[in-house]
């Protein structure tokens, strides 16, 4: 006799399996996640070291300083004010108040969409990106072609205001800068910058007599203090004096001057270690023929014809090339310097070479692109990157000529991160075609053979990546009190009131980056000699407590226990630079919705903000080839 399974075993038997089937999926679920977060952190470190070996490759143009800059390009020209005040880890500006339900973030830094505003974005503003004036070249245009030094800035695309060419300030060398009490004593120099400390004056350099009249700008760098409801604030800012005319006769030179009082509202005085003023390019439609104009040369090297202000693509007049200017030290070659604000770290570049063989596919960084049309982060629509008119996905840029490529010379996977160049002629006998903008343009041309050439791929992807480059000032000014700006550093006591005089003193915004200290001069207890320290590495730490509200090196774990600063020569620190920068790259992958009350979604991007993740890498890499 056979004996069956009951129905109660049966259920029995199910009930045990379906136990253990849920206990093991529930397990995927986590798996799936720790997974993701594996394959993200794999990514943003990627990205990060892909980022720093392009800036390697870019030494000679990396700029003088990124720091948090009022995004707020005026009218009346390019306007830079610096936040010295701002950290890398702080996710919304100071002072901010609200955001609108249409995604305009509202504080005491600036206002406009809160993308641009937080998190990377916190720190776009570029100083003197720039480079010796490169060798010319012929830009192809649908007529002709352009003659000129193509220079494509680092991190473009960059913001642009109304006024497009209140996007970016374009400046050469520093003019060595001299104090004199009397300009009648002083003989010119067309390379030199004098000031008047007890007057409150700068002189500017008028040049020789030119015919036809070429006006000079210069730009102006300066710490400043003003009268704010009686009490004196301190200022950096960028700012410039334009159209300072030749001297009136042939053979006669001079300086302009020019009031610091009634240029700046409410100035009470200057910190004129701060001071750096340089020559400003000029904008032009065509250039200056320096080689049928000879006596035009000093005038017509400082010409740049702005080819797309939103790529920043400049050509400079192929004059400039070689061409070398007096000062102090010597001759130096002529260098194009830039000030801008970069338009968005969530903006990925990938840089690669046109493949040699069908079926020419290009693996992005990243996958999940971003798609337009789609919802963003925020529930808002994505827009695109507003370059072109009605933006684009995905933007394709020739790095030799700035062309763009159009939509038909490309498609692209947008789900795997993948793009296909097409041979848009269709025909393998003249290699791979393609249809191209060239800058200035407004009509495609067709290019016969793209193989091989350099290209940057430019896109946004899902879960707000962004490669964020960070960088203090390559040199820093030593100051005699502790309101300092961006490429200043203040030794403790030396206004014989303010800090330690242990400890020297940066800017709150530098805390965290490395510095090369030239020579420290101090004194202890044991020893009451004079001693110095020469060519160490420090990194800026934070605000000791009760002290300065400012990053800070301490000396004593070099120097010894009892360490002072030494100002018995005048001074106790010298040649201070900057010594490394760093790449960091975040993402992350929440959403949030924006409603009516502003006051909530500020609560909500909070929120949103502690859900991000990071990834840092840093070198040792300075800025090479131009005066600074």
């Amino acid at each position: 006799m056979r004996r069956g399974t009951s129905l109660i075993e049966l259920l029995v038997v199910i009930v045990v399996f379906l136990i253990g089937i849920l206990a093991v999926v529930q397990i995927f679920p986590r798996g799936l996640g720790i997974l993701r977060q594996s394959r993200d952190a794999t990514m943003a470190n990627q990205l990060a070291r892909t980022e720093m070996e392009r800036l390697k490759g870019l030494s000679e143009q990396l700029p003088e300083a990124i720091v948090a800059n009022n995004d707020s390009n005026t009218a009346t020209g390019f306007f830079a004010d610096i936040d010295v005040n701002a950290t890398l880890n702080d996710g919304v500006p100071t002072g901010t108040t609200a955001l609108q339900q249409d995604g305009t973030l509202v504080s005491g830094f600036g206002t406009g969409p809160w993308q641009y505003f937080t998190s990377a974005n916190r720190f776009r503003g570029i100083i003197g990106e720039g480079r010796v004036i490169p060798a010319p070249r012929f830009i192809p245009q649908s007529s002709g072609a352009l003659y000129g030094s193509l220079m494509i800035l680092n991190f473009a695309p960059i913001s642009v205001p109304t006024v497009a060419a209140n996007a970016l300030q374009v400046y050469g060398n520093n003019l060595a800068t001299r104090e004199t009490d009397n300009i009648l004593r002083e003989r010119f120099r067309d390379y030199v910058c004098l000031f008047d400390d007890e007057n409150n004056l700068i002189y500017l350099p008028q040049g020789p007599y030119r015919a036809p009249s070429f006006n000079r700008s210069f730009r102006i760098s300066l710490t400043y203090f003003v009268n704010n409801g009686g009490n004196q604030e301190a200022r950096s800012s960028v700012f410039t004096v334009n159209n300072i005319a030749s001297a009136t006769a042939p053979n006669s030179r001079f300086y302009t001057q020019v009031s610091l009082a009634s240029l700046i509202p409410g100035y009470v005085r200057a910190d004129w270690d701060s001071l750096r003023v340089a020559r400003l390019f000029q904008s032009v439609a065509t250039f200056t023929d320096a080689v049928a104009n000879p006596s035009l040369l000093d005038d017509a090297v400082y010409e740049y014809i702005p080819l797309n202000y939103g790529l920043g693509q400049l050509l400079f007049n192929p004059s400039g090339f070689e061409y070398k200017e007096m000062r102090g030290r010597g001759r130096l070659p002529l260098a194009a310097r830039v000030d801008y604000n970069a338009l968005d770290w969530r903006i990925i570049r990938d840089d690669f070479r046109v493949p040699a063989n069908s079926p020419y596919l290009i693996k992005l960084s990243l996958n999940a692109l971003k798609v337009q049309g789609n919802q963003d982060a925020d529930g808002k629509t994505y827009n695109g990157i507003q370059l072109t008119s009605g933006g684009r996905d995905v933007v394709v840029m020739d790095m030799e000529t700035g062309a763009l490529y159009e939509p038909n010379s490309y498609n692209v996977d947008k789900s795997n991160g993948i793009v296909r160049m097409i041979d848009v002629d269709n025909n393998a006998a003249n290699g791979l075609s393609a249809d191209v903008i060239f800058p200035g343009q407004a009509t495609a041309v067709r290019a016969d053979d793209v193989k091989g050439r350099p290209i940057r791929v430019l896109y946004r992807a899902k879960g707000e990546w962004a490669v964020q480059p960070i960088k203090g000032a390559t040199t820093y000014l030593s100051a005699w009190g502790p309101r300092i700006t961006w490429d200043q550093c203040f030794p403790g006591l030396a206004d014989g009131l303010s800090g330690q005089a242990f400890r020297i003193y940066f800017p709150l915004s530098d805390v965290g980056k490395r510095v090369t200290i030239g020579e420290i001069y101090f004194r202890d207890g044991v020893n009451p000699a004079v001693q110095v320290i020469r060519d160490q590495e420090f990194i800026i730490g934070p605000p000791a407590t009760g002290d300065l509200r400012l990053g800070t090196i301490d000396i004593r774990p070099s120097a010894g226990s009892g360490a002072v600063l030494d100002f018995s020569y005048g001074f106790a620190v010298r040649r201070v630079r900057g010594s490394s920068v760093s790449v960091r790259v975040t993402y992350n992958p929440q959403f949030m919705t924006l409603k009516a009350d502003p006051t909530q979604n500020l609560s909500e991007l909070e929120v949103w903000l502690r859900g991000q993740r990071r990834s840092e890498t840093e070198t040792f890499l300075t800025k090479t080839g131009v005066d600074q």
